[in-house]
Order: structure tokens, then sequence, then C-alpha cells
């Protein structure tokens, strides 16, 4: 199965979180031969501020279909 994955800033549009500040350079992009609950490790570490919302958009495909996952937003409160 291979995947790719990139992170948005601030998305505008509840519906489209790719509205958002793309925050890597280039997706993280991989293959996992056997499906399951992985962590997959950001090679640069991303800033983010107080009020911010990041939104996770991961897409996995097979030799058979190709699915987009939309969402997984969270929002930063960083404290005072």
């Amino acid at each position: 199965m291979k995947y790719s994955i990139q992170l948005y800033k601030n998305p505008w549009d509840v519906a489209d979180p790719t509205t958002g500040t793309p925050l890597l350079e280039n997706p993280i992009q991989g293959v996992k031969k056997i499906s399951g609950q992985y962590t997959i490790d950001l090679s640069t570490p991303i800033e983010v501020e107080k009020d911010d919302v990041i939104a996770v958009c991961l897409t996995v495909s097979s030799d058979r279909e190709n699915v987009t996952f939309l969402g997984s937003k969270v929002a930063f409160d960083l404290g005072n």
C-alpha cells in the first residue's frame, strides 16, 4: 500500500483542507506491505502558533483503488 501525507496550516474552507498553506516542502511518501496503524515521523519539525489549525491529508493507494482521507484537523492551544 502506497501512502502520501501533506500537512496544511489554517485551511479557510472546512470541506477542503488543501486550501491551507502546505507545511511540507514535499509530501511524505512511502510504502507499507502490511495494513495497520503506523507512526510516520516528520523529517523536519513544523512550527505552530496559538490557535493554528493543522489539517492532515492522507492519500492511500493500492493496485485496486486510490483513497484520500481529508480531515484530522488539530487546533493548537499553546496556553498563555
